[in-house]
């Protein structure tokens, strides 16, 4: 994985209503350092996404359905941003090796992670 760069991306940031594109809900410092914590611990799927919850698994951010727990990033190039995913969607899951590193740092319960997994959280 090349990694040049981080981005805050504005459309995730109010430059788009929340109908179109879902919106972080903490800081910019605090989206640089979910990014960061997924390279660090190579939370990684096959399509070369990284993924990413806080440490106190609190709300990140929104979109139109609700409240948002786990970050997805993807870069071009090396250019890197990231923005607040549903695990409901089916390309918004973590891969399972995330999910269960998440369960095994005790960061969630093995329940949320099984729900998580089969896309009902």
């Amino acid at each position: 994985m090349d990694f040049v760069s981080y981005k805050v991306n504005p459309q995730h940031r109010g430059a788009l209503p929340i109908s179109q594109k879902s919106q972080w809900r903490v800081t910019e410092a605090e989206e640089t350092a979910l990014f960061d914590k997924a390279k660090v611990n190579e939370w990684i799927c096959p399509k070369e996404c990284l993924w990413s919850i806080d440490d106190n698994f609190c709300v990140i951010g929104e979109d139109i359905v609700g409240e948002l727990y786990v970050a997805k990033f993807w870069g071009n190039q090396g250019e890197w941003h990231g923005f607040p995913v549903s695990t409901k969607r089916q390309l918004d899951r973590p891969p399972t090796l995330a999910i269960n590193d998440w369960v095994k740092k005790k960061i969630i319960r093995k329940r949320i992670g099984n729900k998580m997994a089969q896309g009902q959280f």
